[in-house]
């Protein structure tokens, strides 16, 4: 059985749609256009299937070793981090896989935890922590 098989099938579902509806309507003009629209068609995606899934953009991620990293899409179920989403547009060029490729290692080889604790609404649910889930998926996408 593909682990995550699900949550890949959403990602995948995602892309194309937000490559097929909005790049190619040439809506996307910066990478934070990209998670934009990548997310909404994801969480499109999650709430066709009924899935509670919780999307982090950008979240600051501190390491065991110190480091700290912000990737571009955090995706949790209800106690885990069950995916995490590297995304570059370059529509002119080559990118620049470096610094993707380095979180997604860090993610994958050292043990982390993403908290909500900035935001400052209702306590219906203070400070929640996820860790990373053991067959968490690393994704890289580039435009």
């Amino acid at each position: 059985m593909n682990k995550r098989s699900l949550l890949r099938d959403n990602l995948r579902q995602a892309w194309i749609k937000t490559i097929e509806h909005h790049y190619n309507s040439q809506l996307i003009s910066s990478e934070h256009a990209l998670q934009v629209y990548f997310c909404m068609e994801l969480l499109k995606q999650f709430e066709a299937g009924n899935l509670q899934r919780r999307v982090f953009i950008e979240p600051n991620i501190q390491t065991s070793c110190g480091k700290t990293r912000f990737p571009d899409v955090v995706i949790c179920n209800s106690q885990k981090v069950i995916g995490i989403v590297e995304l570059k547009y370059t529509p002119r060029g080559r990118p620049n896989t470096e610094k993707d490729l380095e979180t997604l290692s860090l993610t994958t080889s050292e043990s982390f935890e993403i908290s909500n604790e900035r935001y400052q609404g209702p306590q219906k649910n203070p400070r929640k922590i996820y860790s990373i889930a053991d067959d968490a998926i690393m994704c890289w996408a580039v435009s």
